[in-house]
């Protein structure tokens, strides 16, 4: 029953561990959701794989797509790795090959290289934000202060609704809030967690966050909260941070907005690891 669900045997399964295979299994089931949104009439990830040129525009096309909703090159690593894996035809022992994909994984590596730990601090990403508004793209900046006030991966945030965005409540919530990762809307974070509510709490927001944010709401309830996508912010980030001097990435705010928390005392390292949603007490220690 295993192989016939899976077209692998037994012991092609066990050559990786019960966690890895679920990983994969996540991953491919993401795909086929993707598949089943851009493909009438839905097909299967077993006949797409029958199609070695489909597989190779697909992957191409769900790697751009991910590229421009913010995710990191290690989400097309992990896509990749659990496509040869289900799929053995495809990896180096086998006689099926994606150089489309390939090359596409390797530009997005490129665009997002993996500096991520390195924090900065407060000044370089108020400088950033004040050239992206200079050069006229003061939304862009607010996006990248919110990066580093919330801990948020670039992903969470340019995906977010206005919806999502929440206005005080007195007596209740005295600031602004972001609601990361919906549950109405199915994605979930890096570890798997839904409705993630944080507090815009950060003193160097509250002098002139206000007035923006409720510019931003305005709309439906389901439209983006962003005018912008992933691929667009990425290019005007790296023009200010070139303009600066500075060598940095968007994915490094995760890392720098908890280092200026601890630096400033704004928070303990308990609350900096629940903001980020890190597991483990042991992941926030860098920060120190």
């Amino acid at each position: 029953m295993e192989s016939a669900s899976t077209s692998l045997s037994f012991l092609e399964r066990r050559a990786i561990s019960r966690k890895a295979q679920k990983y994969y299994q996540d991953e491919l089931d993401g795909l086929q959701v993707q598949l089943d949104r851009i493909i009438q009439p839905k097909v299967t990830l077993l006949d797409l794989a029958k199609d070695i040129d489909r597989v190779d525009l697909t992957l191409t096309d769900e790697f751009n797509r991910l590229f421009q909703g913010g995710h990191q090159s290690h989400k097309g690593d992990k896509i990749i790795a659990a496509w040869m894996h289900r799929f053995p035809a495809y990896n180096k022992q086998g006689g099926k090959k994606i150089p489309k994909a390939w090359r596409a994984l390797k530009g997005w590596r490129k665009l997002t290289p993996s500096r991520s730990r390195k924090g900065h601090g407060l000044p370089v990403w108020a400088g950033i934000a004040t050239v992206l508004a200079q050069q006229g793209h003061t939304v862009m900046g607010v996006f990248t202060l919110l990066l580093v006030s919330s801990y948020a991966r670039p992903n969470q945030l340019i995906g977010m609704r206005k919806s999502s965005l929440t206005r005080p409540l007195a007596t209740v919530l005295p600031h602004w809030a972001l609601l990361l990762n919906p549950e109405e809307h199915k994605a979930r974070s890096k570890v798997g967690d839904k409705d993630i509510s944080i507090v815009l709490d950060s003193p160097y927001l509250q002098s002139w966050i206000e007035p923006i944010l409720n510019v931003l709401k305005k709309g439906e309830p389901d439209d983006r909260l962003w005018t912008f996508d992933y691929s667009q912010y990425s290019k005007e980030f790296k023009k200010a941070a070139a303009l600066l001097g500075v060598d940095l990435v968007p994915y490094q705010a995760r890392h720098s907005g908890p280092a200026i928390d601890r630096a400033h005392k704004l928070r303990s390292q308990e609350e900096v690891q629940k903001r980020g949603q890190w597991a483990t007490f042991k992941s926030t220690q860098r920060y120190e």
